[in-house]
């Protein structure tokens, strides 16, 4: 495409965000500052922020898998906790001495890691080193299930501690605290939520 076709495109696209309210920066022009030195132009009176690239800087593409990790103290006891108790898959255990998954842990030494699934995502139980990983009950994590009403029994007849169903607008969802106090919410929206 010629840097005019570019530049005319970019100018439609500026006029159609422009009309949410967004303020848009023709990344094109010379006069345009370099994506390194480039900050966030804030307006301290109206709070505005100018996003120059909504689809990220350059950085190349991200895979869309994002792998939370759950410090905690005794990785064997929060595997059967998620596993047996909530439900989530128990994908494997990591040998660090063999440097490759394990599905069975069999030596004297505790693991240090484990991953688990929920459904296409996944998730890490990674054995903490210091008080300060452990110190993340500040922290909560959202889970969506096909029916929040069944895991809400199905967590209970495990003889988990749950909050009560919380209806909101957006979603009806319910909590536990895992075995090192992470805040853990199972959820599902609503039939005419789309999204």
């Amino acid at each position: 495409m010629t840097r005019y076709l570019q530049s005319l495109l970019g100018i439609l696209i500026c006029f159609l965000i422009g009309l949410s309210g967004i303020k848009c920066v023709n990344m094109n022009s010379e006069n345009s500052k370099s994506t390194a030195n480039q900050k966030s132009d804030m307006n301290d009176q109206n709070k505005s922020l100018s996003v120059t690239n909504p689809n990220g800087i350059g950085f190349g593409e991200f895979s869309g898998e994002i792998l939370p990790v759950f410090y905690v103290s005794d990785v064997i006891k929060s595997v059967t906790f998620y596993h047996e108790g909530l439900g989530f898959n128990f994908n494997h255990f990591w040998d660090y001495s063999k440097n490759e998954p394990v599905y069975e842990w069999i030596d004297d030494e505790p693991p240090v890691y484990a991953q688990m699934g929920a459904g296409a995502q996944k998730f890490a139980l990674h054995l903490y080193r210091s008080d300060e990983e452990l110190t993340t009950h500040s922290m909560i994590h959202y889970f969506g299930v096909q029916d929040v009403e069944a895991h809400y029994r199905n967590v209970q007849r495990q003889g988990i501690e749950t909050s009560s169903l919380i209806d909101r607008p957006w979603m009806r969802m319910f909590s536990v605290r895992d075995p090192d106090g992470h805040r853990i919410f199972f959820f599902t929206r609503p039939s005419s939520w789309i999204y």
